[in-house]
């Protein structure tokens, strides 16, 4: 309609429309996958995007 890219696909939205009950039961059983508190995860990013010179000080 605006004559530009659209920032999604249809197939894009579709798949973000998924199943919303994901479980990662399947990987923990046969990987021994832990996840991780998304306050650490976070936490880390931040750290590793800090270290790599991508965050400007403040």
């Amino acid at each position: 309609m605006t004559g530009t890219r659209p920032l999604y696909t249809s197939e894009a939205l579709h798949a973000l429309g998924g199943n919303p009950n994901v479980s990662h039961a399947k990987a923990a059983r046969e990987l021994g996958y832990q996840p991780r508190p998304l306050r650490t995860t976070v936490a880390d990013t931040y750290a590793w995007f800090e270290s790599a010179g991508m965050l400007k000080k403040a």
